[in-house]
């Protein structure tokens, strides 16, 4: 499955810093509990797209479903069959400051 092996041999998609770098058993456990994620693709001419959205996340499948619309650009540019990259985000604890 092309989603198994995505980036892989790819240079640029190596860690860069070992020391922050998360298995795989981490990464499914942080997509299980997050809330919302970012789906970037570029257009035909290579313009960025980048859309924010709620998603869920399948464990058994490894499978992300993403909240969209059956219409419109985001569908579009996937359905192209165009490179994605998908990143989460969560809100760590707030750490007090003097100012």
């Amino acid at each position: 499955m092309g989603a198994d092996i995505a980036g892989r041999d790819d240079a640029r998609s190596s860690v860069r810093r070992r020391d922050r770098g998360k298995d795989d058993a981490w990464v499914r456990g942080y997509l299980e509990q997050a809330v919302f994620g970012f789906l970037a693709v570029n257009d035909a001419e290579g313009r960025p797209h980048l859309n924010s959205n709620i998603f869920v996340y399948d464990p058994p499948r490894h499978c992300i479903y993403m909240h969209t619309h059956r219409t419109g650009r985001t569908r579009d540019l996937v359905g192209d069959g165009a490179p994605v990259a998908f990143s989460v985000a969560g809100v760590g604890r707030f750490l007090p400051a003097p100012e």
